[in-house]
């Protein structure tokens, strides 16, 4: 049984936000495998896919980015999900527009969200799956920068970019974390 999380803020004020590129991860791949996320319970709205014969569950805490961590651990909790078996996806900005990079372990590096998620399961092993939203524009209001959208010419590299994860997921649920790692932390849309 595998957990995929997708951090971002519910509602139609957020969704096309640079901050919400992992629930825009989530939607892509259960679409890919002709599911909704519909079910809401836990403070989340989640999916159960089959893969190969392995359960995954997809995850969108409904909780806001900065509490994301209540929905995850109440879900992680219920289902008695192993932490190995869990995978965080969210927005960074420290890495630039479009890269991906995965780890299975560390700090939080200052994003809010996926501190709530690690804080609320008393873990620092969990893997995550970070997607850059760098774009080179100076901001002095991180919050501001992080629920703005992106200009037409940036969505077109942040949708290839989702591609590339929807293939880094399935590669975690299929091969693990150090497969994922060789193969597409090195990638560039």
């Amino acid at each position: 049984m595998k957990l995929v999380v997708g951090l971002g803020n519910p509602g139609l004020k957020y969704q096309n936000t640079k901050h919400n590129l992992g629930f825009r991860v989530i939607d892509a791949f259960a679409c890919a495998y002709k599911q909704t996320i519909r079910q809401v319970k836990f403070n989340a709205a989640w999916a159960c896919i089959q893969i190969k014969g392995e359960k995954v569950f997809l995850l969108k805490p409904l909780t806001y980015m900065n509490l994301s961590g209540n929905a995850v651990s109440d879900f992680v909790n219920y289902f008695k999900i192993e932490k190995q078996n869990i995978l965080i996806i969210f927005d960074d900005v420290a890495l630039p527009l479009g890269v991906i990079r995965l780890k299975y372990s560390g700090s939080a590096g200052g994003h809010k969200g996926l501190h709530s998620v690690l804080t609320s399961l008393a873990a620092k092993d969990i893997a995550r799956l970070r997607i850059g939203i760098d774009t080179g524009v100076t901001f002095d209001d991180l919050s501001a920068y992080v629920l703005s959208g992106f200009s037409r010419k940036d969505e077109i590299i942040v949708k290839n970019s989702i591609r590339i994860a929807e293939d880094a997921v399935s590669c975690w649920i299929e091969q693990g974390i150090i497969a994922v790692m060789n193969r597409f932390n090195y990638t560039q849309t």
